[in-house]
């Protein structure tokens, strides 16, 4: 039982330094920065407090441009693969404890508790 459990325990590890460690293809990286720019895209609106001049709009749109293209790309794909590795990590903890619970289902077995 215990190095069932150990076993099940090392893998765990195992898969959890893989998933922590594991380098993104650049391709996936790239579609998933896409992705995440077109929503923010989508869900950008330009608010003014009153009517905004020529001057004030350019500069609004070079802001959000240099903002855009400059500093958010490389925030969101650190981000992203952050949040698929800790994704990857909890499906490997799940794992895991289903094998601990398949384990500790096999000690309360029937047989172990006959009169």
């Amino acid at each position: 039982m215990t190095s069932k459990l150990r076993a099940a325990w090392q893998q765990f590890q195992v898969d959890a330094f893989h998933a922590r460690h594991h380098q993104d293809s650049e391709a996936e990286a790239l579609a998933a920065l896409a992705e995440a720019h077109a929503l923010m895209e989508q869900d950008s609106h330009l608010h003014f407090a009153h009517n905004p001049t020529p001057q004030q709009v350019e500069q609004f749109g070079e802001v959000r441009r240099i903002v855009y293209d400059a500093l958010l790309p490389p925030v969101i794909a650190s981000l992203l693969r952050r949040i698929e590795r800790l994704e990857q990590q909890n499906q490997h903890l799940h794992q895991f404890l289903d094998v601990m619970v398949a384990e500790s289902a096999t000690l309360r077995s029937p047989s172990r508790a006959s009169p």
